[in-house]
């Protein structure tokens, strides 16, 4: 028999190219209600249409597959809270991923995406963005939109900047830029009042942004691995110690 693609509802695992063809009625009734939903897609097949039907569903998963693109009617299912699409080799998202209104957490990990579609800036519910290890080379302005944002992971891609617009994420607790090629970060990241963990080891920056020692709840705060003039031992001090120096010598952080 051909491969088809796998679906799973809670316990259950059906291959969906069956349900799509017999339209069994026990298991049309079962996915008619179904909250959660995860596809195996195999090899460079394609995401079925039908599963925009599925009015019902609030979590999605296509993962360890090969699905080079993310397919445009993914923007119809607005009532969608969670999408999860690591690791399927997806190289680019679709502008119309902007249309998913209900959309709560984005996890689009492990892929092949280098440009994020300025519509990204229209998920006006979204609480956490995972775009780490990809190609990612710059961010959108738009991403200064994403009101709800709680947390930013963008790890592991190609970033030389951020935009000036990433200080408007007042609700940003988690922000991961760790193992990219940012030299500076804006003096705007020290807007992020709600800041509690920020992860920026193994980049190239030169300096630290004035005001980021003032941040209120601040409490991880990763920066080793790269060309500042700080003491030999304060990473190995833990966080807190990191924190409390660059209180002291707020502004006096520079290239070593």
């Amino acid at each position: 028999m051909a491969a088809g693609i796998i679906l799973a509802v809670g316990f259950n695992v059906f291959r969906w190219d069956c349900f799509i063809r017999n339209r069994v009625a026990i298991l049309r009734a079962r996915m008619s209600t179904a909250r959660s939903l995860y596809l195996d897609v195999p090899y460079r097949q394609r995401v079925p249409p039908s599963v925009v039907t599925l009015d019902s569903l609030e979590e999605l998963e296509i993962s360890h597959g090969y699905v080079p693109e993310l397919p445009a009617f993914i923007g119809k299912m607005s009532h969608l809270k969670v999408l999860r699409i690591n690791n399927s080799s997806i190289a680019r998202l679709p502008p119309s991923i902007g249309d998913m209104a209900g959309l709560e957490e984005l996890y689009a990990g492990s892929n092949e995406i280098a440009k994020i579609p300025p519509e990204i800036g229209n998920l006006a519910r979204l609480r956490v963005l995972d775009l780490g290890s990809n190609h990612i080379a710059d961010l959108p302005a738009q991403i200064g939109r994403l009101s709800a944002l709680e947390e930013l992971l963008l790890g592991n891609n190609e970033l030389k900047a951020l935009p000036v617009e990433i200080g408007l994420l007042a609700s940003l607790r988690v922000l991961t830029l760790e193992s990219n090629e940012i030299e500076v970060l804006p003096a705007e990241v020290g807007q992020l009042v709600s800041l509690e963990t920020l992860e920026a080891f193994d980049n190239a920056l030169t300096r630290l942004p004035a005001g980021l020692d003032a941040l209120p709840r601040l409490q991880r705060l990763q920066v080793g691995a790269n060309p500042l003039d700080l003491p030999e031992d304060i990473f190995e001090e833990g966080d807190e110690v990191l924190i409390a120096y660059l209180r002291r010598h707020a502004g006096q952080v520079r290239a070593g």
